[in-house]
């Protein structure tokens, strides 16, 4: 039980690590949009 305890909880790190760095990119893309229309 708690090997698949620790294997869901890195399953979820890693979504989150990937969530939080597509959100990063999306505002990194839309200040670089703003840099070139500004």
């Amino acid at each position: 039980m708690q090997v698949d305890a620790q294997i869901n909880y890195r399953i979820i790190f890693l979504e989150c690590s990937l969530f939080v760095l597509y959100i990063a990119d999306f505002f990194h893309v839309g200040k670089k949009k703003e840099a070139c229309h500004g």
